[in-house]
């Protein structure tokens, strides 16, 4: 990793880092007076700060968090800008802000544009950036802003101060003027056949360097990512829709298991109903047809509901074999506490409401007394 950048004018740049790589600051020493005789390649020296003679300024690393450094004095030293995900805020220290700016990017990451949120000034883009496929940037006007922040291809950060002109990737700088790195890529022995200074084997349209040390497939990622969504939300759906099967499941067992209790616990009174209704369905036929041929008025009705009684004696005593009694005590809502009678006088109702319809003040009459009559029959066969 770049640690000292030494200039032959004497201005220097001085980097620190711990010990995973993670870049802790940067100094930038500058001669205000030039050096009587320039450096030779290899000449480095120690600099401090000197009013009028070597100004220093610089930027720590904290996190997420810049600050910016004065005169290598820590007193000096305020905070810049706090990084996030969309962007950056600053002026966090001004009675106005702190702003709020927001990146927008391409699929390279590169940052196009710098917007910031309403607030003192109004909100509005505030740096425009355009690129060369190396990566530099285009010539800017000064409706460009490009000293706004210095964050630009792939998110990184350039440094321009005594004419650098390079993009820290953290374990190498990179040129754009040349489209190559200044040093030897740490993991050269990975791509034998591709010069250890390219930047991402020619092909900077295609391929990005995230930290300078290996390619990494920019266009073929974006896809991955959103066939690795897709699949991750087909998985989530299924997973639901298992959890979903499972719940119905317990519900349906729980109520064939519950079903199944009650027909037990109540067996022989349910036998004991269906017998009955055999019985009284027999019954209630003959009833029928003798009301019927005597033309006696049932509850006032006439003659014609004999035939209407003996139609329904005939269902009753079909019910009477226990194949609905099965499905009223599966599908309706009863306790283990009820009793078979409860049961029967649900069946009459329903084979009644078949039997005759009830949609006249006649046909509610014949319905009612029809119901009363057999579940009277069935009271008396059951005693």
């Amino acid at each position: 990793m770049p640690d000292t950048i030494q200039f032959s004018t004497g201005n220097q740049i001085i980097n620190r880092y711990a010990a995973d790589g993670r870049k802790l600051g940067t100094e930038y020493f500058t001669r205000v007076t030039n050096l009587a005789v320039p450096l030779i390649t290899g000449q480095v020296i120690n600099q401090t700060y000197s009013l009028n003679v070597i100004n220093q300024n610089g930027t720590a690393y904290i996190d997420n968090k810049e600050y910016t450094t004065l005169n290598g004095n820590p007193a000096l030293t305020t905070i810049n800008r706090v990084h996030n995900a969309e962007g950056y805020a600053d002026n966090l220290l001004n009675p106005y802000g702190p702003f709020y700016y927001y990146d927008r990017k391409d699929h390279l990451g590169n940052i196009r544009e710098v917007w910031r949120a309403a607030g003192f000034p109004p909100a509005g883009t505030v740096q425009y950036t355009q690129y060369y496929p190396s990566g530099l940037p285009w010539a800017s006007n000064s409706i460009d802003n490009p000293s706004t922040q210095p964050y630009k291809y792939n998110g990184k950060e350039f440094v321009e101060m005594n004419g650098y002109d390079t993009y820290d990737y953290g374990a190498r700088g990179y040129y754009p003027a040349m489209g190559r790195f200044t040093s030897v890529d740490p993991l050269a022995e990975k791509y034998y056949s591709i010069s250890p200074y390219a930047y991402c084997a020619g092909n900077p349209n295609r391929y990005i360097d995230p930290d300078g040390r290996g390619l990494w497939d920019a266009i073929k990622k974006t896809v991955s990512t959103t066939i690795d969504q897709a699949k991750s939300e087909v998985k989530q759906a299924i997973k639901e829709v298992k959890h979903e099967v499972k719940q119905v499941t317990k519900k349906v067992t729980d109520t064939t298991k519950n079903a199944q209790t009650v027909l037990k616990n109540n067996k022989s009174e349910i036998l004991s109903v269906a017998q009955s209704l055999q019985t009284t369905g027999q019954t209630t036929v003959y009833s029928g047809l003798v009301c019927a041929a005597a033309g006696l008025p049932v509850a006032g009705v006439g003659a014609a509901p004999g035939i209407a009684i003996s139609s329904a004696g005939g269902v009753i005593s079909s019910i009477g074999t226990g194949i609905e009694v099965g499905l009223e005590i599966i599908t309706g809502d009863y306790s283990n506490n009820k009793t078979g009678k409860v049961i029967g006088d649900k069946i009459i109702d329903k084979a009644v409401d078949v039997i005759i319809p009830s949609s006249t003040p006649q046909g509610i009459l014949l319905n009612s007394t029809t119901k009363e009559l057999t579940k009277s029959a069935v009271e008396n066969n059951s005693k």
